[in-house]
């Protein structure tokens, strides 16, 4: 079966997005390796883990739902929000290393065990449905992800803001705002990506603004706390102004 003009273009955008993804979680855990700090590794780590959510999808696309097995399970659909929930459980740790001072691993494998166990129960119904063939309606599992991914959003938009206004620097209040606005684009694709799941379209218009608002995340993430030479200094010259 051919594919479509449609299919063709999630799949050329997505692989984009994969690049792109993968490119910013690379060039993390180079500054990891120049700076040695366990924070960047574990965005560096979050940020490939997300990477592969556009690449399960393009292969839902190409391969899984066009396989007899597969193909009324979404199996490549719903393994991109299961790495995307796995990405969720690393920031929640990234974040709440620099704003929460205690209880941070009990907090953190509290929201790693609901994230696990729920993604392991739309694992076990979708080969459910790809063996059975039975209809099970999987967006109770869906919104259980969104909810536990829109907590921790909010969290990091609040947090970072809050960081944010307590800061006389220029330079770190740039980079608390530009952490609040990488919580903003990550919550709005998520928001993005269950209207395309409601649409049943799975390539609808939603999806390409769902992945430009995560691949914007990402990029924000990385000015935001790495902050390259060239940004600390635009944002350097205002304080030494004013001192």
């Amino acid at each position: 079966m051919q594919l479509t003009p449609p299919e063709i273009s999630v799949i050329s955008y997505e692989l984009f997005i994969f690049v792109l993804l993968l490119a910013v979680g690379t060039i993390l855990l180079y500054r990891y390796y120049k700076k040695r700090m366990g924070n960047i590794l574990i965005l560096a780590i979050c940020i490939l883990v997300f990477s592969v959510a556009p690449l399960l999808h393009t292969l839902d696309i190409l391969y899984f739902s066009r396989t007899a097995l597969w193909e009324h399970a979404s199996f490549g659909y719903n393994m991109a929000y299961i790495f995307s929930a796995y990405g969720n459980i690393l920031l929640a740790l990234f974040f709440l290393r620099i704003y929460q001072k205690e209880h941070v691993n009990l907090i953190v494998l509290i929201y790693a065990i609901l994230n696990i166990v729920n993604t392991s129960l739309l694992i076990y119904t979708t080969v459910q449905i790809a063996l059975s063939g039975i209809i099970i309606n999987q967006m109770i599992y869906l919104i259980f992800h969104l909810l536990l991914a829109l907590i921790l959003y909010i969290y990091m938009i609040r947090a970072a803001i809050i960081s944010s206004e307590k800061e006389v620097t220029l330079k770190v209040r740039r980079g608390f705002q530009l952490i609040a606005l990488f919580g903003l684009f990550l919550l709005l694709a998520f928001v993005f990506f269950i209207a395309d799941f409601i649409l049943g379209a799975h390539y609808s218009p939603w999806v390409y603004v769902g992945w430009t608002c995560a691949a914007i995340g990402a990029i924000l993430a990385y000015l935001g706390y790495v902050m390259p030479d060239w940004l600390k200094k635009r944002w350097e010259e205002p304080d030494i102004l004013e001192a």
